[in-house]
C-alpha cells in the first residue's frame, strides 16, 4: 500500500466511524441517553436526548471535517481530543466499549502527530 493511499485511508475510516455514530445519535437518542454522565445532566438544563443529539452533530460535523480537511493540523487534533472524551465517556459507561474506542484514538493520536 502506498503512502498517499493510507494517508486517505485513515481519515476516511475514522471519520465514516464518526458519520456513523454522529447519525445514529441523532437519530436513536433516546437510546443513548444513558452515556450522558449525571454532573452533565445536572449542570445542563436540558434533556439527555438533546445532549445527545448535540453531540451526534458534533460526530457528523467532526467526521465531514476528518475526511475533507484533514491536511489541517486543527482539524486532527480537535477529532482526537473528541475521541479521547468519547473512549472516557464510553469507558465510564462500559469498560469494553471504551477499550472499543481506544485503538481509534490511538491511531487518530498518531495521525495526528506524524501529520505535522
Amino acid at each position: 500500500m502506498s503512502k498517499n493511499t493510507s494517508n486517505r485511508l485513515v481519515p476516511i475510516s475514522i471519520g465514516l466511524v464518526m458519520l456513523g455514530f454522529g447519525v445514529h445519535q441523532v437519530l436513536e437518542s433516546k437510546k443513548w441517553r444513558s452515556y450522558v454522565p449525571k454532573i452533565v445532566s445536572d449542570i445542563v438544563p436540558l434533556k439527555p436526548e438533546v445532549i445527545v443529539t448535540a453531540h451526534g452533530s458534533g460526530n457528523i460535523i467532526l467526521g465531514l471535517m476528518y475526511i475533507f480537511f484533514n491536511k489541517y493540523a486543527f482539524s486532527r487534533w480537535v477529532a482526537t481530543a473528541w475521541w479521547f472524551n468519547v473512549m472516557l465517556l464510553c469507558g465510564r459507561h462500559s469498560k469494553k466499549e471504551g477499550l472499543r474506542d481506544l485503538p481509534i484514538f490511538i491511531t487518530s493520536f498518531w495521525y495526528a502527530l506524524k501529520r505535522r
